[in-house]
């Protein structure tokens, strides 16, 4: 660009005016990546006092600078103290092409900044484009919205760190010299004595929120060596997930893990485990207790049959893993097409997706995402579900041949299906864990309720209304009682969730068309808030949810519905 400049002075005037506008823009955006996407935001004011790029450092790839506020100074008293900014990589590379190339070019040529009295115009005009906002805002506003993003984000952890021994030994010391006299303070005290966070940490807590990418690969967990997991260790795992210190594995979830986790074991298993007696809590308990007590963290896929189902698994999850770094993702249909993520713990795959991987993909690609365990649940759902074979169960067949350890999981099988399957999936040999015959079938009944249906779906989303607002009206005094109705196509879904809300019925919709962090929220808000039914569309998922009450929708014509007083004792069902 330098190269083929005119000069300002050149009698080219619409190449002299496109050449000016270039350089307002190039300006303009330096300042606003200053002044807000740094680290922290500055008034307008402060930019006009922006330091001379050769009074800046660069440390680490980013471009460091400090600005100071005169805000609430009086009588030549400077009371505020210069605040370190840190611009992140990938801007600092295109502020040094411009300061060190560009604009020395262009002022050789008889070019000039714009004005400072065009600052706060500029600013604005660059976090309007820049947020795609549908106007400009003041710069104030612009200073208040990074603000709140950095209240989100910043944590309230006070500690030190530290490093590996390997580490420690290349400075020629323990690692408990190490600790004691050369770990680094990453907070700092200010003049009252509060802790704050060093700069450049929280500069890249900021650019990791705004979506600055990293190229530094995640840092490994430390592994502990010769650590022996017994059942006492799960127990205390459970006490974290559950948040009840008298929670403890049970007896035949630890046999599962146990199996599950064994590096000598090397056959398939199928687990038996009855309706809300915790088979979810198999593979979440299997990462967090290696996870809190140092042990490897064995990369696990969980094949979800539906996504609603995925998607209350991948919550309960989170929540179990509060407090840890455990990373839990999810991967739809939608999602298959793009990439598939290289960076989990636990993922969640609903079986379409994984069809999707296997058809698009091969086999091949669980290898290189270095699953070690996969989890199927309800795995009867591949007989019984035939009429989605060709689009989903199929992608099961022969599942074995990629040498991953497979967990089956269901509260609802028999010898002969389990035989069938395992040759379906290419199992030699396998183990059960668990006996059908040891826990009790749920006491479930299953009412259907003939409605008026003549090709005309209004009519039957009216007797729905009704029917949700009798039971409502019966089950008034219990607050945590939940209506889950499901419908064949979302159109139904939107008019059944808004009939609903006119009758005076809190409702709130989910559909496919909505994306798994949304579907995750809806979930959460049915089941914490005071919204009375959710509506979404067609699944063979039943669940409850303390007191939460399951219906679906049969061929249009009929209602099934599960009295709550028959549901089984239990927070979490699914079958």
């Amino acid at each position: 660009m330098p190269l083929l400049l005119s000069s300002a002075n050149s009698a080219d005037t619409p190449r002299v005016e496109e050449t000016q506008h270039a350089l307002a823009q190039c300006w303009k955006y330096n300042l606003g990546c200053h002044a807000y996407f740094s680290s922290g935001a500055a008034r307008g004011s402060e930019m006009k006092r922006l330091p001379d790029f050769k009074d800046m450092q660069l440390l680490w790839n980013s471009l460091r600078f400090q600005l100071y506020s005169l805000k609430n100074q009086k009588h030549g008293q400077d009371f505020n103290e210069m605040v370190d900014h840190y611009l992140p990589p990938s801007v600092s590379r295109r502020c040094i092409v411009w300061n060190l190339l560009l604009l020395p070019a262009l002022k050789a040529a008889g070019y000039s900044e714009p004005a400072d009295t065009t600052v706060n115009a500029a600013l604005s005009d660059m976090f309007q484009h820049t947020m795609n906002l549908p106007s400009p805002m003041s710069t104030k506003v612009n200073r208040d919205f990074i603000a709140v993003l950095t209240d989100y984000i910043a944590p309230r952890g006070l500690a030190k760190t530290s490093t590996t021994s390997v580490m420690a030994s290349q400075f020629h010391h323990s690692q408990t010299i190490h600790d004691k006299f050369y770990s680094a303070e990453t907070y700092r005290k200010d003049k009252d004595g509060n802790f704050v966070r060093g700069p450049l940490l929280m500069a890249h807590q900021i650019w990791s929120a705004l979506g600055e990418d990293s190229d530094i690969a995640p840092t490994p967990r430390p592994v502990l060596d010769n650590v022996i997991l017994t059942k006492s260790h799960y127990d205390f795992a459970a006490k974290h997930a559950f948040r009840n210190c008298m929670a403890e594995v049970k007896d035949l979830q630890y046999d599962a893990i146990v199996h599950a986790s064994s590096p000598d074991i090397t056959q398939h298993a199928f687990v038996l485990m009855g309706c809300g007696t915790g088979k979810s809590g198999i593979y979440n308990l299997l990462l967090l207790t290696a996870y809190l007590h140092g042990c490897r963290v064995r990369r696990t896929i969980v094949i979800s049959p539906h996504n609603s189902l995925l998607s209350q698994h991948k919550v309960q999850a989170r929540n179990y893993f509060r407090g840890t770094n455990l990373r839990v993702l999810s991967l739809l249909p939608a999602d298959v097409q793009h990439s598939l993520p290289m960076d989990f713990d636990l993922l969640f795959v609903s079986i379409h997706a994984f069809n999707d991987i296997i058809t698009l993909h091969g086999h091949g690609a669980l290898k290189m995402l270095n699953v070690e365990n996969i989890f199927i649940d309800e795995y009867h759902n591949i007989v019984g579900e035939l009429f989605r074979y060709n689009s989903s169960w199929k992608s099961l067949r022969h599942l074995a041949s990629l040498n991953i350890k497979i967990m089956c999981l269901s509260a609802t099988s028999d010898d002969s299906l389990m035989n069938h399957l395992a040759s379906f999936m290419g199992f030699r040999k396998f183990v059960v864990i668990g006996d059908k015959a040891k826990y009790p079938i749920p006491n479930v009944a299953i009412q259907m309720h003939n409605s008026v249906y003549n090709h005309d779906s209004s009519s039957l989303i009216l007797s729905v209304v009704r029917h949700c607002r009798e039971l409502v009206e019966r089950k008034k005094s219990n607050q945590s009682f939940k209506i889950h109705a499901i419908t064949m196509s979302k159109e139904d879904a939107y008019h059944l969730s808004d009939q609903l809300n006119d009758a005076g019925i809190q409702s709130i919709w989910l559909t496919s068309e909505l994306r798994s962090e949304a579907k995750e929220q809806i979930l959460t808000t049915w089941e914490a808030g005071s919204e009375r039914v959710l509506v979404s569309t067609y699944t063979k998922c039943f669940f409850w949810s303390a007191g939460v009450k399951s219906y679906r929708f049969q061929h249009r014509e009929h209602l099934l519905t599960i009295p709550a007083d028959h549901r089984p004792p239990a927070d979490h069902i699914a079958f």
